[in-house]
C-alpha cells in the first residue's frame, strides 16, 4: 500500500496513524513483508520519486523489465513496490523511459550499477523534469537496517527530492532530530521512541513548514518505513509537492487459518499481534460477481487480499472507497469482484502488518 498526500486529505488520514507510531504519519504504501535477499543473489526495487515526471518502465542490460506474464513493469509517479526483482550479484545497467517509449528516449540514461549478493536495493529515480536533472541514486536497504536495531524501533529511510527549500530539517518532540538533508540526498535513521510532535522545515528556516504533525508519538519496532518528499517549495503548505510514505513490516508473517466462508456469511475475526493474518477459504461451485469487504472499528486499518488455490495474489487492496476516510473508515475489499469458479483464499489483515484489532469479514453476492 502506499499513501501519498499534497492536499488537506493528510489531515483525515492522520489521526489514525498517529495513534500507532511516528511512521504513520504520510501514508499510503503496501502490507507485504520483505523478504531477504538471497545470499547468492541481490533484489532490487525502483522507487519512482519525480513528482513531475509520467509512469515509467525499466531497462535491466537494454531489455525492458517484465512480469512473470510478460508484460512490461510500470512504475507510478511517487511510488515505491514492495516487491523485488531478483538478480544475481553482478554489475547491470539501467536506464528508465517514459512508458512505452524507447530506450533510445530515456529520461534517465543506462548507468552501470553493481548489485552485492545478499543485499536488496532501492533504484531511485531522482530530480525535476523541469529542473532536467533526472538521475538515479542506489540506496542499499541491508546496510541501512544492519546499521540500526529494528528490534528497538522502526528504522526509517528519508529522501529529499525536494527544491524550492535548501534542504529539509526535523524537528521531533520540539528539538532537532535531522538536520539539512540536502536535496538529493537522503538520511537513514532509527525513529524515536519517546516525545510527541513532528514538523519538517525548510533548513534553518522553523516557520516554512513543509509537514507538521503535532500529534505524532514513537514509532514501532519490526517496520522499515520510506518518506520521500518531492517537488518544489512554494512557501505554501502542499503547493507543487507531495510526500510519499510507504513502509513494511520486518519479520515472520503469521497465518492464522480462519477456516471456511461462504457467500451471504459474515464472520468476526481478530488480528492479535502485528505480522498477523487470517485467511479464509471461499469455494464457489460457478462464476460468481461478489461484494468482499473487511470491515472494523474507526481509525482500524484494514488490508485485504484474494489468492487462488495454489496461494498466488489475485487482488489487493487497503480500501473499499475513500469517500468515508474523513471520519475514520478504513475499510478494505471490493464492490463487483468477478471471480470464476473454483476455491479461493480470502486473507484479512491490516496496513502494512502492524496493526491490531477486530474486524468482520463478508462475501456477499453483489448488488
Amino acid at each position: 500500500m502506499q499513501h501519498q498526500w499534497n492536499s488537506d486529505q493528510f489531515n483525515g488520514k492522520f489521526r489514525r496513524f498517529a495513534r500507532i507510531g511516528l511512521l504513520m504519519l504520510f501514508l499510503l504504501m503496501f502490507g507485504v513483508t520483505i523478504t531477504s535477499a538471497q545470499t547468492d543473489g541481490a533484489q532490487l526495487r525502483v522507487g519512482h520519486f519525480v513528482f513531475d515526471a509520467p509512469a515509467i518502465n525499466l531497462y535491466i542490460n537494454g531489455e525492458i523489465a517484465a512480469g512473470d506474464d510478460g508484460t512490461p513493469m510500470v512504475y507510478g509517479s511517487m511510488t515505491l513496490p514492495p516487491r523485488y526483482v531478483d538478480l544475481a550479484a553482478d554489475t547491470y545497467t539501467f536506464a528508465v523511459t517514459a512508458e512505452d517509449e524507447p530506450l533510445g528516449s530515456a529520461l534517465v540514461g543506462e548507468q552501470e550499477v553493481t548489485l552485492e549478493a545478499g543485499h536488496r536495493y532501492v533504484l531511485a529515480v531522482m530530480g525535476n523534469v523541469s529542473l532536467n536533472d533526472l538521475h538515479f541514486t542506489l540506496i542499499d536497504e541491508t546496510a541501512a537496517l544492519a546499521e540500526n536495531d529494528i528490534t528497538q524501533s522502526a528504522v526509517s529511510l528519508l529522501v529529499n527530492n525536494l527544491t524550492g527549500v535548501p534542504a529539509i530539517d526535523w524537528q521531533f518532540g520540539g528539538e532537532p532530530f535531522l538536520t539539512d538533508v540536502a536535496y538529493g540526498d537522503y538520511a537513514i535513521y532509527q525513529d524515536p521512541t519517546e516525545g510527541m510532535g513532528s514538523v519538517f522545515t525548510a533548513h534553518g528556516d522553523p516557520e516554512a513548514v513543509i509537514l507538521e504533525a503535532p500529534e505524532a508519538v514513537g514509532s514501532p519496532a519490526h517496520f522499515f518505513a520510506v518518506f520521500v518528499f518531492s517537488g518544489t517549495f512554494s512557501g505554501v503548505l502542499w503547493d507543487g509537492y507531495s510526500v510519499l510514505y510507504t513502509g513494511q513490516f520486518e519479520g515472520e508473517l503469521t497465518i492464522v487459518d480462519g477456516g471456511p466462508i461462504a457467500v451471504g456469511e459474515t464472520l468476526p475475526m481478530e488480528i492479535t499481534a502485528m505480522g498477523q493474518r487470517v485467511q479464509f477459504t471461499l469455494t464457489l461451485d460457478e462464476p460468481a460477481v461478489l461484494d468482499i469487504v473487511q470491515s472494523g472499528a474507526a481509525w482500524l486499518d484494514a488490508y485485504a487480499r484474494v489468492y487462488d488455490a495454489a496461494g498466488n495474489i489475485l487482488y489487493e487492496t487497503d480500501e473499499l472507497t475513500m469517500d468515508d476516510n474523513g471520519d475514520g473508515i478504513y475499510d478494505a475489499g471490493w464492490n463487483g469482484l468477478e471471480l470464476d469458479a473454483g476455491t479461493y483464499i480470502i486473507e484479512a489483515a491490516t496496513f502494512v502488518d502492524i496493526g491490531t484489532g477486530a474486524f468482520m469479514v463478508t462475501v456477499d453476492l453483489a448488488n
